[in-house]
Formats: C-alpha cells, sequence, structure tokens
C-alpha cells in the first residue's frame, strides 16, 4: 500500500515552444516574469535530457514518446559547480534582453573619441575602439542587471596588429609573385585559428553580468583539432585552383570544380565541429555550458544561406542590366569610375544581404540551443527584418561616407541582443550569490 503522503508527481517535458500569454504572470520593471511550469512550456535546459537520450535527436524522441508519469529528481550538479536554490514547484523566470542606450549620444560619443584620434595622430585608436564597444555594454541589462566589456586597449592593439600584419603580408606575397603569394596564404590559413581563438577567448572573458566574469576553459591548441577540416578545405582549393590555373586544360577546371564541390559539402562538418566546441567552453562564472546544436541544423543554415545569395544575386543582377540598358538608350555617358561602381555597389549589396543572413539565422541557431541546467538562452530574431535593416545601414554608410557608422553600430547592437531572452530556473539574487565576483575595475 502506498503511503497517504505519496503523491505523484508530473514531470513537464519542455519543449522548444515560446510560452503561452496566459495567468500566473508577474511582470516587473525590467522585463522579467515569473511563470508556472505546470501551465506554461519553456524551452528545454541543456544537459536535462532524460537517460538514454541521445543528444542530437532529444526533441523528436519527446516529440514521438509517450508522456509518462516520472518522479522529479534535481539534476545532480556538476563537480566543483555550486549547488542552487531552484525556484519553487518548478516555476521558471524569463528574462528579456533589454538595451537602453540611446543612438544619437552613441554618435556624439564616437565624435568625440574620433576628434581624439584626430589629435593623437590615430594613437588613440585602441582606447577608442575599447570604449565605444564599452558603452554599448554598459546599457544591456538582464533581470535588471547591467553588462559590460572589460577588454583591455592593448589586448585589442595586439589582435588588431596580428591580423591587419597576416593581411599586409599576403597582400604583398602575391604582389612579389604567384608562388610565394600561394605559401603567404597557406600560412595565413593555418594562423586564422589562433586569431579566432584569440577574439573568443577575450570577448568571452571580459564580458561579466553584474560584475561577474564570464569565462572560456578552451586552448589554442583544442582549435585546430576541431577545424582541421576547414583548413584541409581550403588549401584543397586554393593549390587545386593553382594548379588548375597552370595547366589551363578545360579538365583541371572541372576536376578543380568537383574538388570545390566536395570541400563545400565538408564545409558544414567543420563549422560544426568549431561552433559545438567552442559553446562547450563557455562558462557562466562557476557553472559549465552546454550545446544541443545538431548537425543537421547547420548543414540546413548552409545551403538555405546558398540558395539566398543566389537568388539576390540573380534579383540584383537583373535589375542592373535593366538600368544600364535604360542608360544606354538614353545615351547618358558613363566613365570608368562609374562602370566601377555599377559593379561593385550590386556586389557589395548581395554580399551585405547574405552576411546579416548568415548572422540571423546563425545567432537563432547557436544560442537557441545554448544553456545549462539553471538557464537557457533563447534567439529571436527577425532574419527579414535584420536583412533589411543591414542593407539599408550598407546605403546610408555608401552615401554619407561612413560617417552613418555609429547609429548602424548601436542599431545593430539592439536588435541582435534584444531578440534574445534569457530563461532562468532560479532567481536572479540567487546566481549573484553563487556566483563569485573576482572584483572587475569599473
Amino acid at each position: 500500500m502506498h503511503s497517504p503522503r505519496a503523491q505523484k508527481v508530473r514531470v513537464i517535458r519542455l519543449s522548444e515552444a515560446p510560452p503561452r500569454a496566459t495567468g500566473g504572470r508577474a511582470q516587473g520593471p525590467e522585463g522579467p516574469s515569473t511563470l508556472d511550469a505546470a501551465s506554461q512550456p519553456w524551452p528545454q535546459p541543456i544537459g536535462s535530457r532524460l537517460p538514454g537520450q541521445a543528444a542530437g535527436g532529444a526533441h523528436e524522441a519527446q516529440a514521438s514518446a509517450p508522456r509518462a508519469t516520472l518522479r522529479a529528481v534535481p539534476p545532480a550538479e556538476a563537480p566543483g559547480e555550486p549547488a542552487v536554490r531552484r525556484l519553487p514547484r518548478g516555476a521558471v523566470k524569463a528574462w528579456p534582453v533589454k538595451v537602453s542606450h540611446d543612438a544619437n549620444r552613441h554618435a556624439r560619443r564616437w565624435a568625440w573619441l574620433a576628434a581624439k584620434q584626430l589629435l593623437s595622430a590615430g594613437a588613440y585608436l585602441p582606447w577608442a575602439a575599447t570604449e565605444a564597444g564599452r558603452s554599448l555594454w554598459r546599457h544591456t541589462r538582464v533581470a535588471g542587471l547591467s553588462l559590460d566589456d572589460h577588454r583591455r586597449p592593448l589586448a585589442w592593439l595586439t589582435q588588431a596588429a596580428l591580423t591587419w600584419a597576416l593581411l599586409l603580408g599576403v597582400g604583398l606575397s602575391w604582389l612579389a609573385g604567384s608562388a610565394l603569394g600561394l605559401v603567404a596564404t597557406s600560412l595565413a590559413v593555418l594562423a586564422w585559428p589562433m586569431l579566432v581563438f584569440m577574439q573568443v577567448r577575450q570577448r568571452a572573458q571580459h564580458l561579466s553580468w553584474a560584475r561577474r566574469r564570464m569565462g572560456f576553459e578552451g586552448r589554442c591548441a583544442q582549435v585546430y583539432g576541431q577545424v582541421w577540416p576547414l583548413m584541409l578545405g581550403a588549401w584543397t582549393l586554393l593549390w587545386g585552383g593553382a594548379a588548375a590555373a597552370h595547366w589551363g586544360s578545360p579538365q583541371a577546371w572541372c576536376l578543380w570544380g568537383a574538388v570545390a564541390a566536395g570541400a563545400a559539402m565538408v564545409a558544414p562538418l567543420g563549422g560544426w565541429a568549431w561552433l559545438n566546441w567552442r559553446q562547450r567552453q563557455l562558462r557562466l562564472g562557476p557553472w559549465s555550458v552546454w550545446w544541443a546544436g545538431p548537425r543537421e541544423g547547420l548543414w540546413s543554415l548552409f545551403w538555405r544561406a546558398v540558395v539566398w545569395s543566389a537568388l539576390v544575386a540573380a534579383f540584383m543582377g537583373g535589375v542592373t542590366a535593366l538600368l544600364w540598358a535604360a542608360l544606354r538608350l538614353c545615351h547618358v555617358p558613363v566613365g570608368a569610375w562609374g562602370h566601377g561602381l555599377w559593379v561593385a555597389l550590386p556586389a557589395g549589396l548581395v554580399g551585405v544581404a547574405a552576411r546579416a543572413y548568415v548572422q540571423a539565422r546563425l545567432q537563432n541557431f547557436v544560442w537557441g540551443k545554448t544553456g545549462n541546467k539553471l538557464v537557457r538562452l533563447q534567439s529571436r530574431l527577425n532574419v527579414a527584418a535584420y536583412v533589411r535593416q543591414q542593407c539599408r545601414h550598407a546605403l546610408l554608410l555608401v552615401l554619407t561616407c561612413g560617417l552613418y557608422w555609429p547609429w548602424a553600430q548601436a542599431a545593430t547592437h539592439r536588435a541582435r541582443l534584444q531578440a534574445i531572452t534569457v530563461w532562468s530556473r532560479v532567481d536572479a539574487d540567487e546566481l549573484r550569490a553563487r556566483w563569485p565576483s573576482p572584483g572587475v575595475a569599473p
């Protein structure tokens, strides 16, 4: 016989659907709301799968498996991670990211920083870049507490100097000769993972929430174990194209085309390995972070980006051809600069549209699958609106000769950050209490 106190505990299977607008919601001044898991689902926390479920098919297994009644056992904390008190009865909190900066004020700050650069003959550039970025992060809040970027100007200068030295070296090598250019480009491909690792590590380790630093555990040597398919594909395309250009036969170019198609097929696999490693090296202070992005999702994103780029290129090509025909019929003279702009502007707009499309979908795919047993991120960036915004920014930058940059930077930061919502099983004060502060400088 069961004890009179024995109760059946219902386990709510968490889904990817956004919460339904029902009762029992308390809205705070900064937007966080407390939800009851018994009536409103929230995104499934990473790392809280049932025993026997695979990482890639957890969502599909939940959709097809019968809803069994299990005893709700709190998941054990990883070794070294502090235990926290979760919200009672499975309640969760939604913390939308709030960005409160003023674009005009940000532009005035940029103007003042530009004046300092002119007075210092460009020597103030590292301080200007870090200060401008920090002003945006300081006006970004989660659960009413601001984020901050503590990256030092010297670190920014080191990374920028290495990047520009690498690009300049490759450019000068190609001017000296094709053979030297091939060797220099191959070495640049070898050094590229190190530069990407430096950028990711600096951003992760110098970003803080409520004066609590994030973290990154990865090492530079581990990067090469994850991106070697991408490096191999780049080397194959580079030297294969050089060989085909040297022989100049149709058969050689056909062979190089087949190799390029094979490299394109391998690219999503290398990209998924890099993202999987990068996201799992992130830390929310003492807590590790998991990522549950499936390989199929990145494959779908890759081919969607290819089709999208082809469609945009075809549309812009048709518009350019029609305008060119109209100019010829009207006998409008077009000089050498006009021909260059006639080709560069449509090509640049195609590149901006393709880049914005990939950025929006990649943000939703990567950060929508990132979290742990305490918090979970959800990204709902509108792809079409973001592409239109970036194309508009590109046109305004061209028309204003780059003076529109501060407004474009502020609008892009707002659009990308405010599309993210943080779901938490614990209170913000509990997170702060269990998250040691290293005493970051203001």
